[in-house]
């Protein structure tokens, strides 16, 4: 995570002891940077497949080749992808990848730090989720768009975890406090993390609602 996430979620974690409002933790929430939503938004196309090769600069980024990738978009792609990345990740591993295209070239959208890991048991959840944001990603009041951030949240992944639930804050921002059902979720999710941070995250996010409500 980059550091301005890491300071937003220690704030969090203190709120409780420092006694800060609902409303005012929400409003911190709120302030962490939607990634993954902007991602979603914003991205050429949205690809996964397994890392070969990598090229890694003096600045932590590089060229990476994705083999066999499978794509969201309706774009085809090459069996051998070359992929410019900020993050070079590490190699035979999956991952997802939200690209821009210019010409021939590809590039991963995502700032440096953040990479997308696609594990095993991860990988129906996620794929399903991915073809529901894409197909919706100009309709964020859509209650499905919503729901498949709340299925990314219920990765094993905490990479997915945490941008899914600032994606869930913000979008809550649009469409007012959350039903009954889909904070039931949210709070079954912060039961399972076994990450202070994150835990304090969806806690706050819950009780927030509830004040929103009110």
């Amino acid at each position: 995570m980059s550091q301005n996430v890491c300071s937003w979620l220690r704030l969090l974690i203190a709120a409780p002891i420092i006694g800060l409002a609902p409303a005012l933790a929400y409003a911190h929430i709120s302030a962490l940077q939607p990634v993954l939503l902007g991602l979603v938004r914003t991205s050429d196309c949205v690809v996964a497949g397994r890392t070969g090769n990598t090229e890694a600069d003096e600045r932590g980024g590089g060229v990476v080749v994705l083999l066999d990738p499978i794509s969201w978009c309706g774009i085809e792609m090459p069996p051998r992808l070359r992929l410019r990345v900020q993050t070079t990740p590490l190699e035979g591993q999956r991952y997802v990848f939200f690209v821009e295209r210019r010409g021939s070239l590809w590039r991963d959208r995502a700032p440096a730090g953040v990479l997308f890991p696609l594990v095993r048991q991860d990988q129906q959840r996620v794929h399903a989720a991915l073809r529901t944001l894409w197909h919706l990603r100009g309709r964020p009041a859509d209650t499905r768009y919503r729901a498949a951030f709340l299925s990314l949240l219920e990765t094993q992944s905490h990479e997915w975890q945490y941008h899914a639930a600032i994606a869930v804050a913000h979008l809550t921002q649009l469409s007012g406090p959350l039903p009954e059902a889909e904070l039931q979720r949210i709070r079954s999710a912060a039961q399972r993390s076994e990450d202070p941070a994150l835990r304090s995250l969806l806690q706050h996010l819950t009780g927030a609602t509830r004040a929103l409500a009110e």
